[in-house]
């Protein structure tokens, strides 16, 4: 059987660019007034701005040796007709078909980065996500609704460049790290090829950072280098992450 890296991490994409945009309003003037003179709530912590997710992605030193860095190269294409997998039937599935797709966890982010990595051979790849939201509560919902869909979802159907494909979870043991952490193993069978992968996601108060191991024929396993990457990337988050 022949095996097949991810065809958004093979391919040399830009990454495009992110403008976010502040929204205000204002009330009548008596409101106003009234406003002024009652107590103001606490504020809540910022979003994690685009330094500090550039920071959490990991770099080469951070791997093992004969890894290197794919210059231009993103998981997300942001073109929605080059996604590799169509939405599942079971809608519940779906956070598992939208991180395979796009590295995100959340589709609704404030900031994002992304970062691939290939072996010596250029048939494995170790590639990085980090994104921030508006809110830890966010973040956390998007944990919640992906855990929920690697419980259920252990074989789906899907359809990937137009080819019937079972797409199969398995179990990945991940330490503990950060607030929440969630691992699980990808495999993509469609036609005569798989995709094998190995996924783990951190959160740490409004970020996340998703990891993707995804190995290939004649390719490096990379589980020493996907270790090294995980608890530096979860540190980083920790560090430049807004907390609830």
């Amino acid at each position: 059987m022949q095996t097949r890296t991810r065809r958004t991490a093979a391919a040399a994409l830009a990454a495009s660019a992110l403008v976010l945009v502040a929204a205000c309003g204002g009330g009548e003037d008596g409101k106003a007034k009234a406003d002024a003179s009652a107590p103001s709530a606490p504020a809540g912590p910022e979003p994690m701005t685009a330094d500090q997710a550039k920071g959490v992605l990991v770099t080469a030193a951070d791997l093992t040796s004969g890894w290197k860095l794919e210059k231009d190269t993103v998981i997300d294409p942001a073109d929605a007709s080059q996604y590799a997998l169509t939405k599942p039937k079971n809608a519940q599935c779906t956070p598992l078909v939208t991180q395979f797709n796009t590295g995100r966890v959340v589709s609704d982010y404030k900031v994002n980065d992304q970062r691939v990595f290939a072996d010596r051979a250029g048939k494995s790849f170790i590639t990085q996500d980090v994104s921030g939201y508006g809110t830890a509560a966010a973040a956390q919902a998007g944990m919640k609704s992906l855990a929920a869909a690697v419980k259920a979802c252990g074989t789906f159907s899907a359809s990937y460049e137009g080819k019937p494909t079972k797409v199969t979870i398995g179990k990945f043991a991940v330490p503990a790290l950060g607030d929440e952490t969630l691992g699980f193993h990808l495999s993509i069978k469609s036609g005569d090829w798989v995709i094998d992968a190995e996924v783990a996601s951190v959160r740490s108060g409004a970020g996340i950072t998703s990891l993707f191991n995804n190995w290939g024929d004649g390719g490096e396993r990379g589980q020493k280098a996907f270790n090294k990457a995980l608890t530096k990337a979860a540190a980083s988050l920790e560090a430049a992450s807004p907390q609830a």
